[in-house]
């Protein structure tokens, strides 16, 4: 049950219950309710005594239970839709005898608590209902949220706005700052307009916007030159013809006549190579030749001892072999 009370018109004041057409108070006295009375369609002012006693359900269209003996206190709920006692019921409404019957119907007793406007269900649901806002349909003027929408939107805004709405850019348009240039104040924190220190850069090498050089782009100068493999190899040559054996890292000696004849020694406990005398006369040829020599059997002569070998040798040594023993030698 709802009492609602609309002032209407938006007028100013509040609307007191005793001016409402259907509300009738008479001798009022504190702790009062207002009772809805069905026998003269008003609410009207009553003392809240005793307790309801629910009896359960009440059938409008054949009127039972029987009400002759009910008792004060005494309420139903209508479960099927009917006309009693002069009083249109539905379902969910609820009759309360306000009196004892005394066993006579008196309508006057009865009242009606009219649960019409109750919900019976919200968007189709019912029972226990937890909607999200996929369960409620978009009206006309609270619209969902759509990344279209607030694309939309930020563009409109974007388009109506301009650099001054930043929040770290300070500066007045005019044409006292035509060709003027942002530049970033750390101290003001922020941009302010300023008179540009140079003029501003239209191309580089040729090429304009957002311009990414390598070297294949910028031409080679007079000082800074590029790499070439003949340009090293130049460097490596004169670095060489301009150094020694003393500059390489692993290598120690003093150069003198006091090392005439030496020869580098590697010294493995040392980690590189020293000068020192040879430990006996350096070899000038091997079998009359030099430089980088190699040699097989027939670049060597035979000695009187170690003798080639030749088939005649080999026959000679065999025959021999077999005249000097017999049969029992064969396995």
């Amino acid at each position: 049950m709802t009492l609602m009370i609309s002032g209407g018109g938006g007028g100013g004041g509040a609307t007191a219950l005793s001016g409402l057409s259907d509300v009738t108070l008479a001798a009022l006295a504190n702790g009062q309710i207002l009772q809805y009375n069905s026998g003269t369609g008003k609410w009207e002012n009553t003392a809240l005594t005793g307790q309801l006693t629910y009896k359960g359900s009440f059938n409008a269209t054949a009127g039972t239970p029987g009400l002759t003996n009910a008792l004060k206190g005494d309420f139903y709920v209508i479960d099927v839709a009917g006309t009693q006692f002069g009083v249109n019921w539905s379902i969910g409404d609820h009759l309360i005898v306000n009196d004892d019957m005394g066993g006579v119907i008196d309508p006057a007793k009865i009242n009606k608590i009219d649960n019409t406007d109750a919900v019976s269900s919200v968007n189709g649901a019912t029972g226990v209902v937890v909607l999200d806002s996929d369960d409620v349909a978009e009206g006309a003027v609270n619209l969902y949220y759509t990344d279209a929408r607030a694309d939309a939107r930020a563009d409109a805004r974007i388009a109506a706005s301009n650099m001054t709405a930043l929040a770290d850019v300070s500066y007045t348009a005019g044409v006292a700052i035509d060709n003027y240039v942002l530049t970033y104040d750390h101290a003001a924190g922020g941009w302010r307009a300023e008179v540009a220190t140079s003029a501003p850069v239209d191309s580089v090498n040729g090429a304009t916007g957002v311009v990414v050089l390598d070297s294949d782009d910028v031409a080679e100068g007079a000082a800074n030159l590029y790499y070439t493999d003949a340009r090293a190899d130049a460097r490596a040559d004169a670095r060489i013809a301009a150094s020694n054996m003393t500059a390489l890292a692993d290598v120690s000696y003093t150069a003198g006549a006091g090392i005439d004849n030496y020869v580098l020694t590697y010294d493995h406990a040392a980690g590189g190579w020293r000068a020192e005398a040879a430990a006996s006369a350096p070899v000038d040829s091997v079998n009359g030749a030099t430089g980088v020599v190699v040699l097989d059997s027939d670049d060597v002569a035979e000695g009187a001892a170690n003798l080639y070998y030749t088939d005649a040798r080999a026959d000679a040594r065999a025959d021999a072999r077999i005249a000097a023993s017999n049969m029992t030698a064969l396995a």
